[in-house]
């Protein structure tokens, strides 16, 4: 090349003679970047679960047996947190996620279809039942649903797990109800409230401290009130300032007889 941008007839040769030599080079396009499908959608958590070991490694056996398992229990009982840590536990089981489909918002049994298809991202087509687009859309993936919150749309939410459970092979399902589907294939796991503390006005806090029951209200108690403590009322009276558990954890629903931890007599070897 000159001095002033020109290619001369030498340079132009050199470049013949290269491509002689490379033959029929060609082009290897780059592969095209991995669409990851999502993993699932569950929601992180924010708090730890007390209480439920036995419950975990329960349902968790149960999954191994029945690809439905319905977590029945009264309302506030603590399903579907149960629920969503079985799912957490178990995503190494499912390469195609484990997805939350949350029925408390509906009223209409006939949108129950239209929530799945949005939790799972499908969409509908045109002309075609959305029940059926759904299981088109899940017949060959393994994953894990969880249908939260069941109770007031149970035969709805019954037709289509069941339907799931016969044309997709693949997927599992953790149901949470105040009563079972009542369909084949169905596993139920009852999940009982915590024991609540025993009624025995010398038990030391330290001694309840180590009840679930009494974890929970005072994880969830120091959750809303930073610094709170589980004390006994001597040392109350000389902390004012040291909130009451009522005051502290209204609203966590960890059981009105664990409220109590609070005027039980301190073990004095603790340091407090």
């Amino acid at each position: 090349m000159t001095a002033g941008g020109q290619f001369t007839p030498e340079y132009l040769e050199s470049l013949a003679d290269d491509t002689e030599a490379w033959g029929e080079a060609r082009l290897v396009p780059f592969p095209a970047p991995r669409q990851e499908r999502p993993s699932g959608n569950l929601p992180l958590s924010l708090t730890s679960l007390v209480g439920r070991d036995d419950d975990l490694s329960g349902v968790a056996r149960v999954l191994d047996a029945h690809r439905l398992v319905t977590l029945i229990g009264p309302g506030g009982v603590g399903k579907t947190r149960l629920a969503l840590e079985v799912g957490r536990r178990l995503m190494a089981r499912y390469p195609d996620g484990v997805w939350l489909v949350d029925l408390s918002p509906l009223t209409d049994p006939a949108l129950v279809p239209r929530a799945f298809a949005s939790a799972l991202g499908i969409q509908e087509t045109p002309n075609r039942p959305l029940a059926e687009t759904l299981t088109a859309s899940l017949r060959n993936r393994c994953l894990l649903l969880i249908i939260d919150n069941c109770e007031h749309l149970v035969d709805a939410s019954a037709r289509i797990a069941e339907r799931i459970l016969h044309t997709c092979p693949r997927a599992s399902v953790v149901a949470t109800s105040r009563e079972a589907f009542a369909i084949g294939g169905e596993a139920t796991w009852p999940v009982e409230p915590l024991a609540s503390p025993p009624d025995d006005p010398i038990m030391s806090v330290a001694r309840l401290a180590v009840l679930p029951s009494v974890r929970l209200f005072v994880e969830r108690a120091a959750s809303v009130q930073a610094g709170f403590l589980a004390v006994g009322p001597e040392r109350r009276r000389r902390r004012p300032d040291l909130p009451t558990p009522g005051r502290a954890a209204a609203g966590t629903g960890a059981g009105r007889r664990a409220r109590r931890v609070a005027d039980r007599p301190a073990d004095r070897r603790s340091p407090g």
